[in-house]
């Protein structure tokens, strides 16, 4: 039941409603419905369902898509996560809250359709992406922090799916990586890799010596 201004606040005290408690309960209504407040405490909102991009395991790069449901008003907080299950982990994240369904759509629409994934899987996809590339050397980016709430990373996570390609980390270089860096970290272990032909010379320039024939990207 909604308190009018002039009621007798819910507090107790005696006091008018507008006299006492309504500012402090502005200002939790406020904070409660920030989008910045439904990020980080992601975890305590229902899950409403899981997305995954298409044929995200040709090339090992896999969008998730994590919505959650805000009960009292109906609107929405989501987390994309952007996943190179060969070599990298976490690559990129974004996430927003208090939005309509219509966001949701957006962002499905721009991956060109996705699929629905349940959500333990989403999991075992995010955290094994994870912890795989922080064995080579890479940690997850920094907006990791900010998400990992929606995926109850700190939830036991049985993980048996086998991340690499082949059996061994696959780098396949992106427009934005820093590679003679990424193929530092790789260096004397096994892998395979994809680089463009000035990627390849970029490395070589900084004197490491790539393993095998190498995988050129147009």
């Amino acid at each position: 039941m909604k308190i009018g201004r002039n009621d007798h606040c819910h507090c107790g005290s005696g006091k008018k409603y507008k006299k006492c408690c309504l500012e402090n309960d502005q200002a939790d209504n406020a904070r409660l419905n920030s989008p910045h407040y439904m990020v980080y405490n992601a975890h305590e909102y229902p899950l409403d369902e899981c997305f995954i991009r298409k044929n995200w395991e040709e090339d090992g790069l896999a969008t998730i898509l994590v919505v959650r449901q805000v009960p009292e008003t109906k609107k929405y907080l989501f987390a994309t996560f952007m996943l190179d299950t060969f070599c990298l982990g976490l690559k990129d994240a974004f996430s927003n809250g208090n939005v309509a369904y219509t966001a949701i759509e957006q962002i499905i629409d721009k991956h060109g359709g996705m699929d629905p994934i349940d959500y333990e899987k989403c999991r075992e996809l995010i955290l094994g992406s994870i912890s795989f590339a922080k064995n080579l050397g890479f940690d997850p980016h920094e907006d990791w922090e900010q998400v990992k709430t929606f995926i109850e990373w700190d939830k036991p996570c049985e993980i048996t799916r086998k991340f690499g390609k082949d059996g061994k980390p696959s780098y396949i270089s992106g427009p934005n990586d820093n590679v003679v860096k990424i193929i530092k970290k790789l260096e004397g272990k096994e892998f395979d890799y994809m680089l463009s032909y000035e990627q390849s010379k970029q490395v070589e320039s900084a004197g490491i010596l790539l393993p095998g024939p190498p995988g050129m990207l147009p």
